[in-house]
């Protein structure tokens, strides 16, 4: 009963600082709302997202085995995000008329530059904004929050932990999309019939899946004989997926995005704040 009650306060304790985590975010998602940057969009979802991961751990205390690496992992993921929006912000702070946007991937880590460069301006949809950045996360950030966590504490971690992270994450996702589309665009779920196969990544197996391809980068990684090109494939993966959705290889897929794009108004509404 004793090591019940002790696992109950670890649990609690790590859902309050999940809960402080996901407050943290959400700042940097007002904060963007005023500014009327589009990394508001997501932002915004993702303090959604640790939020929900907070109340879990709360609500179950029996979920996780090792509640507390699972709250060191997605506090070091998260820190990789926020860093990345610091250095965007101060690059935009920093940079003069006669800076070029290609100077940001001197600063910022290259898949956010990427993102950055895709949605900045007029050049993207809600949606666009939320799978963009989420590529970027999962596919960069997360394979390299778990090697650092790996390298700081010495504990791989459970992969039955790390799998029942990826359900809890990717379980709200549809109500966390409606919940953005109230705030940001009524479009949203009308260019989530759209989008396609694309739109399959913000789903509750693409979530799961892309997460698990994490795991297996982290573990290319950890590897001396294929750390290199497993960086450079992390490095590259979000400019790919971009210029997958942006440039479709064929022809008539090509043709409809631009009709679409011509017919379809970014319609982005931006919330009231107190």
């Amino acid at each position: 009963m004793n090591a019940r009650l002790g696992h109950a306060k670890i649990c609690q304790d790590c859902s309050d600082r999940l809960s402080g985590l996901a407050n943290k975010i959400l700042e940097y998602s007002v904060r963007y709302d005023s500014l009327r940057d589009k990394r508001a969009v997501f932002a915004f979802m993702y303090s959604r997202m640790t939020d929900d991961l907070a109340k879990y751990i709360a609500g179950d205390y029996m979920a996780f085995g090792d509640p507390e690496w699972v709250t060191g992992l997605a506090s070091t993921f998260a820190r990789r995000f926020l860093n990345a929006m610091d250095s965007i912000d101060t690059w935009l702070g920093e940079k003069d008329q006669a800076t070029t946007l290609p100077a940001i991937y001197e600063c910022v880590p290259k898949p956010w530059a990427d993102v950055y460069q895709a949605i900045q301006g007029k050049k993207s949809y809600v949606l666009e904004d939320m799978i963009f950045s989420m590529m970027a996360h999962i596919s960069y950030d997360l394979p390299l929050a778990l090697l650092e966590l790996n390298t700081e504490s010495g504990k791989v971690g459970d992969i039955a932990d790390y799998q029942k992270m990826n359900q809890v994450l990717a379980g709200n996702i549809d109500d966390i999309q409606k919940v953005v589309a109230h705030r940001y665009s009524r479009l949203l779920s009308f260019l989530d019939d759209f989008a396609g196969s694309y739109d399959e990544f913000l789903t509750n197996y693409g979530i799961r899946v892309a997460r698990a391809v994490a795991w297996y980068n982290f573990d290319r990684i950890s590897n001396p004989g294929s750390k290199a090109d497993a960086i450079r494939s992390i490095e590259s993966s979000t400019d790919a997926f971009v210029s997958s959705v942006r440039s479709p290889e064929a022809w008539w897929a090509k043709l409809a995005l631009r009709i679409a794009r011509l017919l379809i108004p970014e319609r982005r509404r931006w919330p009231r704040l107190a």
